[in-house]
């Protein structure tokens, strides 16, 4: 098993914790947490605000935690540890650096390819990544993987039969989410083992 864990500062906390509500948000959540891991950067030495941990194992997941809400995803690469520091490479051995980052996040920020609706402009886009064979296949790979997206919210402000204060949600669209509310407040151990295949089971028990 392998753990790997980033402090994060108020500016880095707020912007892995705003709202994800496509696979574009995903992505682009994914790629500046690998370049963290890779560089090795924790944004607050002193007095963090939260965290992002990497847990490898038979579970491969990306947590981040704040005071009142948990979030995780999957983490669809690999990651190795040398003199030279933190390597994330894909199923092709090819390893994830800065500059390839930089490019992905180009390509899904603003105009992105999956908001064009423009048949032209969507072939040129795909026609200027195509011939980078290394870059096109971590793009298939983050278009393509399983986000198992899963969140814990401690929600004082919003409480009510059908959003309870504790609760998790599953997926991140409104027309798919899932709510489980929870009797008690969890902590971040209690997160990691009910993601955690090794571990025991956890059970949903009907409200009476």
């Amino acid at each position: 098993m392998k753990t790997m864990t980033f402090y994060l500062n108020e500016i880095s906390l707020s912007r892995f914790f705003k709202p994800l509500r496509n696979r574009v948000d995903i992505i682009m959540l994914l790629l500046e947490s690998i370049r963290i891991i890779i560089n090795n950067i924790n944004t607050a030495t002193e007095k963090p605000k939260g965290k992002m941990v990497l847990h490898i194992d038979k579970m491969k997941r990306l947590f981040f935690f704040s005071e009142k809400k948990f979030f995780s995803i999957n983490f669809p690469f690999f990651i190795s540890n040398s003199l030279n520091g933190n390597m994330v490479y894909d199923n092709f051995d090819k390893n994830i650096d800065s500059r390839i980052i930089s490019t992905i996040m180009e390509l899904f920020s603003g105009k992105n390819i999956l908001a064009s609706n423009n048949l032209i402009t969507f072939l040129d886009m795909l026609e200027d990544i195509y011939e980078e064979t290394d870059i096109w296949n971590i793009i298939i790979e983050l278009l393509t993987f399983e986000e198992g997206y899963i969140r814990f919210d401690n929600d004082v402000e919003h409480t009510s039969e059908l959003h309870p204060q504790y609760h998790i949600d599953v997926y991140y669209k409104e027309s798919n989410k899932m709510k489980f509310g929870l009797q008690n407040m969890i902590v971040e151990d209690d997160f990691f083992d009910l993601l955690d295949s090794k571990s025991s089971c956890y059970f949903l028990n009907k409200r009476q």
